[in-house]
């Protein structure tokens, strides 16, 4: 799935910004060559030469020492000027005399990156003073196969055991540069690494990333299990993959297919690689990303939110990689940077809460942004981040599917305690869309008639094969199918009544009370199409907490007892309540009729 690190793509698409500069006459030229092996490896020469007194300014690493040998002339007035539009490069000002001629001269082990059979070659960010012009030449082995090489405009050529790709800029038209050649390999033989569930797959030359993923793993493991109510450690599968162009670059992770955005396929995390040219808080950040995909999906949470999906990858990566490694990173400052640029942009939240599975919006980075300040706003209203931990605590106990906003809020207000509804319309989302339609309130009620009786219901995997079946509210067949459900769970009821019945009776008669338990009493289904073989019948488990409805005969008449359900009796929730023949039940929001009181089963 792609996942964006926020912050990470607004740095990468400043890689094709120009920089200003004023011209200078009579300029310098500047010769890029980029040599690399087999291996990835490159070695980084820059070429400056000056005929005629002048300045000028060049990139230069920030972080990584380079030699400089001025062959002729002399350089001076020199300076460092840190503070630029790039991360990782600082400016380096200078003048020079008559005649001036020197090289700079850096290595770098991730020039070219390789997962065999496909590798891809990145050039350090090339920019240069306006006023001179500059060649770059790529020097590739031989080896290298179906070169794909961006940007176009690019010259081609063979010689000895090499391949070269040269551009020729005019420093007055375009003065900065990324070069990137995708290219093929011989496949090779990969190694793998076991942590607890997770399996990382690698070429050997990437042995220390592999240990890092697993020691970041083991750090974070424990955080992600607990934030998304997880019981067991996930079978998972760790891949690494490179970009293929510069738009893949921004593909940080996904779960899916390659570069898929709505997929999220169980037990498989893809890692770019281009991450340990990042920022070194952007591996665990992104690790953390998609394996929360992977337990939010298995907890119950569905891609059919997709702006939940990412908002709560996005929330969660960033507090868990800075609790868990102590890694800052300044995630509030980038929390509220999302709602910022939202505010800026658009008036409310309603456009980002129907961003589904199905590719990227047309502009995702709004949507990214929105998904990210919603999840946060709703944290920073309702108690933090340890919300999120109780609303998946509510979602896996009820064993749930979370896959419309209806249900998103319904496990939010139970998560908070609140109507979190209220907050969401005050940010613009309409009340509509957060209304539960009629089917939606069968399809939750029998899940949760299948999820709470499993353990004794001998008919259980018939309702769940049908239940999957009619788990589309939009089919027309999902009304009678989901009825299906509830009928064969209540005949799994009845079949096992009989024994309960007698437990129950013998378990009250042992604390004392003189009433009768009824170990089943009809209620019939109603407002919805059904046959008239499709009665259903709560039977009374007697044990608080685990029980659907309690019929107890006392002196007065029947009593109905809800056990870990809501009940309406007549548009009003009950606790404990009288009952009469023809009274009319909600429960699980299924309407029902009291029949046969005078004659319980």
């Amino acid at each position: 799935m792609g996942m964006r690190r926020l912050a990470v793509i607004l740095a990468l698409l400043l890689l094709l910004n120009v920089l200003p500069s004023t011209a200078e006459p009579d300029g310098g030229k500047y010769t890029y060559i980029y040599e690399v092996e087999e291996t990835g490896w490159t070695h980084i020469t820059i070429k400056f030469e000056g005929k005629a007194a002048g300045r000028s300014w060049l990139l230069v690493p920030k972080f990584r020492e380079y030699k400089l040998k001025v062959l002729s002339g002399r350089i001076f007035d020199k300076k460092i000027i840190n503070e630029t539009e790039y991360y990782f490069y600082a400016n380096f000002t200078f003048a020079y005399e008559d005649n001036t001629v020197f090289e700079m001269r850096w290595s770098y082990r991730f020039g070219a990156l390789i997962i065999e059979p496909n590798g891809v070659f990145f050039s350090t960010q090339i920019g240069f003073s306006r006023g001179d012009d500059a060649e770059i030449v790529v020097k590739l082995p031989k080896e290298f196969k179906d070169l794909e090489v961006e940007p176009p405009h690019f010259t081609f050529n063979e010689k000895e055991d090499f391949k070269y790709i040269t551009y020729n800029l005019d420093g007055a038209e375009n003065n900065t540069m990324r070069v990137l050649i995708a290219f093929k390999v011989k496949k090779a033989k990969f190694l793998t690494k076991k942590v607890g569930n997770l399996e990382i797959v690698y070429p050997p030359r990437y042995e220390d990333l592999a240990e890092n993923v697993s020691k970041y793993y083991k750090a974070l493991i424990d955080e992600i299990m607990d934030y998304t109510a997880a019981d067991s450690e996930l079978n998972i599968k760790v891949k690494f993959f490179v970009p293929g162009s510069m738009r893949d670059i921004l593909t940080l992770g996904y779960t899916g297919p390659r570069y898929t955005s709505d997929v999220i396929t169980p037990g498989v995390v893809n890692l770019n690689m281009m991450l340990v040219r990042m920022v070194y808080t952007e591996l665990p950040n992104t690790l953390t990303h998609e394996l929360l995909h992977q337990y939010m999906q298995y907890s119950g949470l569905t891609i059919d939110l997709r702006w939940a999906h990412e908002g709560l990858a996005q929330y969660l990566s960033g507090i868990i990689v800075r609790d868990a490694l102590g890694f800052d990173g300044k995630v509030e400052k980038e929390f509220e940077d999302a709602v910022k640029f939202v505010e800026k942009h658009v008036n409310d939240y309603s456009f980002v809460v129907s961003w589904k599975g199905g590719g990227l919006p047309d502009n995702p980075y709004l949507y990214y942004s929105a998904s990210l300040a919603l999840i946060y706003r709703l944290a920073k209203e309702y108690g933090g981040p340890s919300i999120y931990k109780r609303f998946f605590h509510k979602v896996r106990e009820d064993r749930a599917k979370v896959n419309t906003l209806a249900k998103f809020v319904y496990y939010m207000n139970k998560a908070t305690g609140k109507d979190v509804a209220q907050f969401l319309i005050r940010l613009g989302i309409p009340k509509e869309a957060m209304v539960t339609s009629h089917v939606e309130r069968m399809l939750n009620a029998a899940e949760q008639y299948v999820n709470r009786t499993r353990w004794f219901n001998p008919l259980v995997w018939l309702a769940e094969k049908i239940l999957r079946e009619g788990s589309d509210v939009n089919s027309p067949d999902s009304e009678s199918l989901l009825m299906e459900v509830i009928f064969m769970t209540f005949l799994g009821f009845f079949m096992e009544a009989a024994v309960i019945g007698l437990i129950v009776s013998v378990v009250v008669k042992s604390k004392g009370e003189d009433v009768e338990v009824a170990q089943g009493i009809l209620l019939e289904p109603f407002g919805v199409t059904i046959t008239d073989s499709m009665l259903v019948t709560p039977v009374d488990l007697g044990v608080e907490g685990e029980g659907a409805l309690s019929f107890i005969r006392l002196e007065d008449g029947w009593i109905l007892r809800p056990e870990s359900v809501d009940v309406l009796l007549n548009g009003e929730k009950i606790e404990e309540t009288p009952l009469k023949e023809g009274d009319e039940l909600e429960v699980w929001g299924v309407k029902m009729r009291v029949r046969g009181l005078e004659n319980p089963l």
